[in-house]
This record gives C-alpha cells, structure tokens and sequence, in this order.
C-alpha cells in the first residue's frame, strides 16, 4: 500500500499557462489615473486630508506587500492603515430606513419630517463630498492584490453615503422638484450599476447587488407615491431599470479574484518546509506523507478547474442555471467527499483536501443577482403601466428562473418568490412585490 502511495505521487503535474498566467498577477496600468476607487480607499480620512491621496498611499503600501510576498513566498499579516488617515463617521442609524423593518422607506422618511432630514444630511458633509468626488471620478478600477490579507474598503460608508443621496432625492421629489430629485436618484443608481459592471471582487459584488436592490425599491414606492416622475422623466428613469442578465454584469471577475487569492496561497506552500507545511508536532512518517501527498502543480490546476465549473454556472441565465445546479451541487460533494480510505490510494490527496474544502456556496451569491434581475424586471414593468395608463386585468409575466408571477387584481400587487432572502426587502424576505395601481 506504502509503495503504491509513493508511485501514483511521484511527479507533478505540468502547470497549466492559464494558472501560471493567474499567477502572474500585475495591477491595471491605468490604476493611479483619476481612478474613484482610490478615494474609496481612503473615505474615512479626517476633513482636512485628502482622501485620494491617503487612497493612493494604501494602494502603493498594498503593492509592495503583494511584491514583498511575491519574493518570500510567506504571507505576512494585513498591513494596517495608520490610525491617524482615519476618522470614522458619525453613526445615524436611527435615522436611517431598516429596510427589513420598513414597510415603505420612502413612507419613513418623509414621516421624519424636512428640518431632521435636511440636520442628517448637513452632518454627513465630509462623507456626501468624498461620494461625489468617487462618482465623478473618470475611471472606477477595483485594485485588489491577489492575497488573502488584502485591504478590503470600508463599504460601509459607501452604502450609507448612496442612501443619504436617495434621502435628498426623496427630499426633492416631495418638495415638487421633480426634475431634479429624477436627476439626482438616476446619477446615484448609475453608480450602483458602474460598481456592479466594474466590481472585481465577490464582496464590493454583493455590496453593489444591495445597493441596486434599494435603488430599485426606494424607485418603486416613489413612482407609487409621485407617478409625475414617470409621466415627466421616464427618459431618465428606464436606464437604471435596464436587465442586468448581460455578460457585462456576471460574476465572471468577482468569482475568478475570489480563486486566484486562493492560488499564490497554494504556490507558496510547494516553498514550506516540512515543519511549516505539516506542523512542528507532527512526527516524520507524517511530514513525509503530507509533503509527497501534496502536488502544487496538480493542485494548482485542480483549483483553476473548480473556479472554471463555477464561472461557467454563472454565465447562465437563471432557467438553465436552475437546471445545471442539481449536477454542480452533487460535483460539490463528490468533491467534499474525498476524504476517505482513498487517500492512499488517489494521486494529491492533500491538493484534493485543500480543494474539496476551499469552494464557498457560490450558488447562493448567484442566485441573489437573479432575484435583483427579476424585481427590476417588475419595477421597469410598473414604470410601463404608470407611463402607458395600462388596465390591467390578466398578466402573464416569468420570473428570471421561467416560473409564472403572481398577480392579485383586487390589490394591484405583482409578486415572484426568488430563491434568496434580502437585506433589501421588508422582512428580510425571498419574495418581491410591486404594487401596479
């Protein structure tokens, strides 16, 4: 059994040039050029720096981590951001709509009352001009080392500063200004959309699926509440409720960053010593397993072939998705269930290990941009009746995954069940309604 281990795991395999290319890892050329997420970077920087510069500097000091590691082959802890580039913002929470909570955040706000809102707004100054100078930059490029210590944005000050913009547009719309409270909330959910197209990581992904689902809801009860907006500036609002099925909108590049941090992690070890690869306590005949039983290359492209099934379920749409996941969830524990007596049996068993434990439920995060997908559709749907004067008595319309949506005559409320539950909605449930009269 011994001499057999030691045969099957002699010998790696060749890497492949697209993980060797993965490897090789440059930040974008255009990384430093008038680039909005280098003030994200630096967003809680105290009032009298700037925020760009303080951005660049922890840009520049993440490179030369990811450079450093590139020499040592060592993963050394997250660098922290000098304590005085930051100055944290005031928490308004209880002035903020709960989207769980609230039945209507439009309702909530407008019950607070102008003067309040108007306070609110004046003492979030510094955060509203470093989320304009972000919009207005020319160029949006996430810059994310592949590493697993990389310094993650603050995004919460991000989300909170895009709902202090729909307040003001809320503010706006009620106080007759229509034209500009359009304006203002159709420049705030193009930036949800940009983060979204342009969002290279799985987290600022996720962060800008809930950014736009609260567009598209705070959209909705406007439009049930002041429906001048659609009769006087649908032009401005049917861009911000365009599908986002494109390609251009996929998790392609949020899923391969997430993997390709997994990478460098796994090519460093083939540097390890026996003691660093299997622990200082285990005893020699463990060490000399472990070490012949791991194949960087193998696993390397092992990886790189997860990754690839994942990319491929998220270029679907959402009917064959729904027919594909069966078999990719049974691929899943076909892969969790490796360890077993065929350990000793099996080329790379511990590769296969690291891979078999290494792959998050991915379909969960798919899913939740099927469900956005499916409640723009309704709320572009509702702008339709408003804009149109539409009666409607039947409908036929699907949700993202071809499954019929419910419609109630007597209350006018279209509904579907998407598969995931929402920070977004009321209830924090999985099911989207539109009110259509």
């Amino acid at each position: 059994m011994l001499l057999k281990f030691v045969i099957i795991n002699w010998g790696d395999e060749e890497l492949k040039p697209e993980v060797a290319q993965a490897l090789d890892w440059k930040p974008p050329t255009n990384a430093f050029e008038d680039n909005g997420y280098l003030t994200l970077l630096g967003i809680e920087a105290p009032a009298e720096m700037n925020a760009k510069k303080v951005g660049t500097k922890t840009l520049k000091t993440e490179l030369a981590h990811f450079a450093s590691i590139q020499k040592t082959h060592k993963e050394s802890p997250a660098i922290e951001q000098n304590s005085v580039e930051i100055q944290e913002y005031i928490d308004w929470k209880d002035s903020r709509c709960n989207y769980i909570k609230q039945a209507s955040c439009v309702d909530f706000y407008l019950k607070q009352g102008e003067a309040k809102l108007i306070a609110l707004m004046a003492s979030q100054d510094r955060l509203s001009a470093r989320f304009k100078a972000i919009k207005q930059s020319k160029n949006y490029i996430e810059v994310m080392p592949p590493m697993i210590s990389a310094q993650i944005p603050k995004y919460s000050p991000l989300v909170n500063a895009s709902e202090l913009t729909r307040i003001q547009a809320i503010l706006d719309i009620s106080e007759g200004h229509l034209e500009q409270g359009v304006s203002r909330f159709a420049e705030n959910a193009t930036f949800s959309r940009k983060m979204l197209r342009e969002s290279n990581s799985l987290i600022s992904h996720m962060v800008a699926i809930n950014m736009m689902q609260q567009d598209t809801r705070i959209l909705s009860e406007l439009m049930n509440k002041f429906p001048a907006i659609v009769k006087e500036h649908s032009g401005q609002l049917m861009p911000v409720l365009e599908t986002i099925s494109t390609p251009e909108y996929k998790f392609n590049k949020a899923f391969l960053q997430a993997i390709n941090c997994q990478l460098p992690m796994i090519n460093n070890m083939r540097y390890a010593t026996a003691s660093e690869f299997a622990g200082e306590k285990t005893n020699f005949i463990q060490k000399s397993w472990m070490r012949l039983g791991f194949q960087p290359n193998a696993t390397l492209n092992l990886f790189n072939a997860q990754a690839n099934d994942v990319i491929k379920l998220a270029e679907l749409d959402a009917a064959q998705y729904s027919a594909d996941k069966a078999h990719y969830l049974a691929m899943q524990k076909q892969n969790r269930d490796v360890v077993d007596y065929r350990l000793l049996t099996q080329k790379n068993p511990v590769g296969r290990i690291l891979a078999s434990i290494s792959v998050p439920e991915y379909d969960k995060y798919i899913e939740r941009q099927y469900d956005l997908d499916g409640y723009i559709y309704m709320v572009n749907f509702q702008l339709t009746t408003i804009l149109n004067k539409l009666e409607i008595k039947k409908l036929g319309l699907h949700d993202p995954y071809k499954k019929l949506m419910q419609y109630d005559v007597n209350s006018g409320v279209l509904t579907f069940a998407g598969r995931q539950p929402s920070s977004a909605n009321f209830n924090k449930s999985n099911i989207y309604q539109v009110k259509l009269h």
